[in-house]
C-alpha cells in the first residue's frame, strides 16, 4: 500500500499515512472526547479534546512501534523494508520481497502481536501506577490515557491474531501450513482464503448487529470486513499470478520493438508524427547529436503531465525520466519480481537491460497477457 502523506523516516525506514488512516484519526479524537467526557464530567472542555487528541497521537506512536517491529525482524531475515504506512485498520510494513522460510514468517508476523501486547502491559502497570483502577476511576488525564492505551493495544494484539490474512495472524497461520507442507504456494493460498471467509463473518455479523440493534459497533465491524475481504482477495490473486509466472523471465514476456525519438523534438512534434499515427507505450530518447547514445525514456503518460498548450514549447527532454534516474531490470529477472518494482514505483513500464544496453521494454499488458496465455492453455489442457 503506497502512502497518501509521508511523515519522514525512523531506522532508515520511511513513513506514511494513507487518506483512509486521516478519517480514522479524526473518528478517534471524537470518540474519546466522548469517553473522557461521560466518565470525567469535572474535566472542562479544553482538558477532554487535549487528553483525547494527546491519547490519539500516543497510539498513533504505538502503531508504528507495532510495524517498525516487523520491519526489525524482516531486516533480521534479510527482507528489505522500504516504508511503512498507517491506514484504516492499522498499518502495513511494505516488505519488498516474501520471506523464504517458514520461520522467517513466523517471526516476522508475530513480532507485531507481541509488540502491542507489551505496550498494552506496560501502559496499564504505569496507569495502576497513577492511581488508575477499574472502571477509570481516576480523574487525572495522564492516567486515563495510559488505561486506554493498555486496553486498545492488548485489543489490537488480539485482533491482530485472527488467523486471516493479511492480519498478523494470517503470516502465522500461513507459516505453519508452510512448515506442515512445505508448499509456500499452498499456504499463502489457504491463509487468503481463511482471510476472505473471516472478512465475510464479520461483514455478515456487523451487518446484522447494526440492523438489528442499531449499533454503531456492528456498522465498524462490517467497514472492518470490507477491508479484509479487499486485502485478503488481493493476496489470493496474488498467489495464483505468482504461481502461474513462477518460471518466467523478464525476457520471456518482453516487447523487443524500440523506438527511437531525439531529445529536442518538440512535444508537439513529437504527439503528431509517432503518438499519433504509431503508438507506443515507451520511447527510447538520443541525444541530439549521436542517434546511438540514450539518454532517457518518455511515455505518453509523462506528455500527459503537461498543458497542451505548452507542447509548442516543450521538448521531449523537458518531460524524459533521465536514463541515471530510470528504473530497469535484467533479462533473468523473474517476472513476478518485475511486477513488483512496477508496483512499488507505480510505473506501467521497466526497460529491460542486458550488458548495460536497453534490449527490451516490459509493461503490464505483457504481464497480462502472459497470465492469460497461460491459463487459457491451463484450462484446455485440462
Amino acid at each position: 500500500m503506497k502512502p497518501s502523506l509521508n511523515i519522514g523516516k525512523f531506522l532508515g525506514v520511511e513513513i506514511g499515512v494513507h487518506y483512509t488512516w486521516l478519517f480514522i484519526a479524526v473518528l478517534i479524537c471524537v470518540t474519546l472526547a466522548g469517553r473522557f467526557s461521560t466518565m470525567h464530567p469535572d474535566w472542562s472542555g479544553t482538558v477532554v479534546w487535549a487528553t483525547a487528541v494527546g491519547t490519539a497521537l500516543l497510539f498513533f506512536v504505538t502503531l508504528i512501534m507495532h510495524e517498525l517491529s516487523h520491519a526489525i525482524v524482516a531486516r533480521a531475515y534479510n527482507l528489505p523494508v522500504h516504508s511503512i504506512t498507517l491506514f484504516a485498520l492499522g498499518g502495513v510494513a511494505n516488505i519488498e520481497k516474501e520471506p523464504e522460510t517458514p520461520k522467517a514468517e513466523f517471526w516476522v508476523g508475530i513480532v507485531g502481536p507481541i509488540v502491542s501486547a507489551i505496550i498494552g502491559v506496560i501502559c496499564f502497570i504505569a496507569a495502576s501506577g497513577l492511581g488508575w483502577s477499574p472502571p477509570d476511576s481516576t480523574t487525572s488525564p495522564i492516567a486515563s490515557s495510559l488505561a486506554w492505551l493498555g486496553y486498545i493495544n492488548l485489543t489490537l494484539a488480539l485482533f491482530n491474531m485472527i488467523p486471516a490474512f493479511p492480519l498478523d495472524g494470517g503470516r502465522v497461520l500461513k507459516a505453519v501450513i508452510w512448515w506442515i507442507t512445505k508448499n509456500a504456494e499452498k499456504s499463502s493460498r489457504i491463509a487468503g482464503r481463511s482471510g476472505q471467509v473471516m472478512a465475510l463473518l464479520f461483514i455478515g455479523g456487523g451487518m446484522t448487529m447494526a440492523l438489528t440493534t442499531g449499533s454503531f459497533s456492528g456498522l465498524w465491524l462490517a467497514i472492518i470486513g470490507w477491508f479484509l475481504i479487499r486485502a485478503a482477495t488481493a493476496s489470493v490473486v496474488q498467489t495464483e499470478v505468482a504461481e502461474t509466472l513462477k518460471d518466467v523471465t523478464a525476457a520471456d514476456a518482453m516487447t523487443s520493438t524500440l523506438v527511437n525519438v531525439p531529445s529536442d523534438m518538440p512535444l508537439s512534434g513529437f504527439v503528431e508524427e509517432r503518438l499519433s499515427t504509431a503508438p507506443h507505450h515507451f520511447y527510447l530518447v538520443t541525444s541530439p547529436t549521436d542517434d546511438q547514445k540514450i539518454v532517457g525514456l518518455v511515455t505518453p503518460h509523462d506528455v500527459a503531465k503537461v498543458q497542451r498548450n505548452d507542447w509548442p514549447r516543450k521538448t521531449v527532454a523537458d518531460v524524459m525520466v533521465p536514463l541515471n534516474r530510470a528504473q530497469v531490470t535484467e533479462l533473468d529477472t523473474p517476472l513476478i519480481q518485475a511486477l513488483h518494482t512496477m508496483n512499488e514505483h507505480q510505473i506501467n513500464q521497466l526497460p529491460v537491460v542486458a550488458n548495460h544496453r536497453i534490449v527490451g521494454v516490459l509493461s503490464r499488458d505483457n504481464v497480462v497477457q502472459i497470465v492469460q496465455n497461460r491459463r487459457e492453455l491451463g484450462s484446455r489442457s485440462a
